[in-house]
C-alpha cells in the first residue's frame, strides 16, 4: 500500500471520484494481518489516499474462520483489531435465512403499504 497510495493519489487527481473502491483487500497488505503496528501503518495510507483525494477509500476484506452469527461486526474481521477500530464506518454483510414465515410477513407489510397508499391517493 506504500507503493499503491501513491499511485493512486496521482491517478486519481483531478477526476473528482467520490470514492475509490479496494477489493479484496488482502491482495494489497503490506505486512502481518495480524500486527496492530503493521496494520495500522498499513491503514494510514488509506487516510492520505482520502486527504489527498477528497474522497472515501473503501475495502473489502474477510471474516476471520468459523461461524460468526454470534459476533459483533467488528469482532468478525479476520487480522489485527486495527482493521474493526480504524475505519469511520463498518459495513458487515452476512447471508440471512429467510424462513417462509418470514417472506409472508414481508408480503403482508408490502401488501398493507400499499394500500394506504391507494387509499391516501
Amino acid at each position: 500500500m506504500d507503493k499503491l497510495a501513491p499511485k493512486l493519489i496521482r491517478r486519481a487527481n483531478k477526476k473528482n471520484y467520490i470514492a475509490i473502491v479496494i477489493d479484496p483487500i488482502y491482495k494489497v497488505i503490506t505486512g502481518d494481518e495480524n500486527s496492530a503496528d503493521q496494520i495500522a501503518h498499513f491503514c494510514n495510507q488509506f487516510d492520505k489516499v482520502c486527504t489527498e483525494l477528497g474522497c472515501a477509500v473503501i475495502y473489502c476484506h474477510h471474516h476471520s474462520k468459523g461461524s460468526q452469527g454470534g459476533k459483533r461486526s467488528m469482532d468478525r474481521v479476520s487480522g489485527s483489531g486495527v482493521f474493526a477500530r480504524d475505519p469511520d464506518a463498518l459495513l458487515d454483510l452476512t447471508e440471512l435465512e429467510v424462513t417462509d414465515s418470514v417472506r409472508t410477513a414481508e408480503e403482508n407489510a408490502f401488501v398493507c403499504q400499499k394500500c394506504l397508499e391507494w387509499i391516501r391517493d
